[in-house]
């Protein structure tokens, strides 16, 4: 049985996380949209549904049927909140939907140390490493600029060609504190 590099598994098993994060992302941004459509709840219930569905904690306690601690904030309000998480668990179900599958195998991630460029008379090549040591496959580019960074390698099979897309890294927004308005 052939050994798989490390930095094949290393990157899939990366990329499977990532992809875990942007589903779960999705589906609480889905459900905090369902809580803030529903007319039947009142503005405490409202207020604890987008509490619990701030962190991953709290909506990790809600579906595994414990209760997070409250926040001072919210010990006042009144409501049902065993009704309120059965809504959470019902509401994230009906979000989810069905277990998304990809049977189409045609894009793979690779990062800087698993390609490089080659430029010769005949044109650009980008040479992708395989399974076997020291072995490289090149594939003819059109582009003349040559990438940096980990890439999304996606095969089209019907047109046999890919498409390289490199992947950028986005700065993330710090919120102001409501008191820190000046």
């Amino acid at each position: 049985m052939a050994k798989v590099p490390a930095r094949f598994w290393k990157s899939a098993l990366d990329d499977a996380g990532a992809t875990i994060r942007s589903m779960w992302s999705n589906l609480l941004n889905k459900a905090r949209k369902r809580v803030l459509e529903n007319e039947h709840l009142n503005d405490d219930q409202k207020q604890y549904c987008f509490w619990c569905l701030f962190s991953q904690w709290q909506i990790s306690q809600v579906l595994t049927y414990k209760e997070p601690e409250l926040p001072e904030s919210l010990s006042e309000c009144k409501f049902d909140r065993r009704q309120l998480d059965n809504f959470l668990r019902r509401t994230i179900r009906k979000c989810k939907g069905a277990i998304p599958v990809n049977r189409r195998k045609r894009s793979f991630l690779i990062d800087a140390q698993q390609y490089s460029y080659r430029d010769t008379e005949e044109g650009t090549f980008i040479e992708i490493s395989t399974m076997d040591f020291r072995k490289r496959i090149s594939i003819p580019v059109k582009d003349k600029n040559h990438l940096k960074g980990s890439l999304r390698v996606v095969v089209d099979f019907d047109n046999s060609s890919a498409v390289i897309n490199s992947l950028i890294m986005a700065k993330k927004k710090t919120r102001k504190k409501k008191n820190d308005r000046s």
